[in-house]
């Protein structure tokens, strides 16, 4: 079980995440975490900005990390969090409130924050690959061409829009498809294999899904 009766939890969530619906969640979070961990000494830190979340991640001193937020929160989280020695590095889980929520799949987490939370109490602590690419690392997905691109544009039109979550990203995406669909040429690698590709979308998976499923 993870974590034992007497650990030291600490849940970052991010209030923005999911459209304002990590903020919804945030004063649930530490009375759920007592209910299934009546023994356990409990801090809930609401993150303000993605190097708020770098240095948590470089500095938190847990037995259990708990990520409230979206596949973004926990990417930004991972990236000082694994370069912290081994003996050093608490334990990582994922509480889903974002509008993706792939890599909760990936980990077989409720969908539902409340019901994730409760299922910490059933998880069994399990070794995961990450990947790493120049010197950012990925624990999902790691892709190129028109879904980068769209991502991109999202960020673009977040700073002009009031929107935010699926109709944001909506908008972003048929914005690209109309301006910048282009393929990209690629010599590509696996193993001993070596192989030329034109795409659209080239995606390096470390788990079943991505785009929100």
């Amino acid at each position: 079980m993870v974590p034992n009766a007497h650990s030291q939890i600490s849940a970052l969530v991010n209030p923005a995440a999911g459209s304002g619906r990590g903020a919804r969640v945030l004063p649930l979070v530490k009375a759920a975490l007592k209910a299934s961990f009546p023994a356990a000494e409990i801090q809930v830190i609401a993150t303000q900005s993605r190097e708020h979340i770098f240095e948590l991640g470089r500095s938190v001193k847990a037995d259990l990390l708990l990520c409230v937020g979206g596949d973004g929160s926990v990417h930004d989280l991972a990236q000082t969090l694994i370069s912290r020695p081994a003996s050093q590095r608490p334990a990582l889980a994922f509480i889903p409130v974002g509008s993706g929520n792939d890599y909760a799949r990936t980990l077989g987490m409720p969908l539902e924050p409340l019901a994730a939370l409760h299922a910490l109490r059933d998880c069994q602590l399990v070794q995961v690959d990450v990947g790493k690419v120049n010197d950012r690392y990925f624990l999902e997905t790691l892709s190129f061409g028109a879904d980068a691109a769209v991502a991109l544009k999202t960020e673009e039109m977040r700073l002009t829009s009031k929107e935010r979550g699926t109709r944001l990203y909506t908008r972003a995406a048929i914005n690209t498809i109309i301006h910048d669909l282009v393929q990209h040429k690629a010599h590509c690698r696996i193993g001993e294999q070596s192989f030329e590709c034109e795409f659209l979308i080239f995606a390096v998976q470390n788990g079943p899904t991505y785009g929100s499923g």
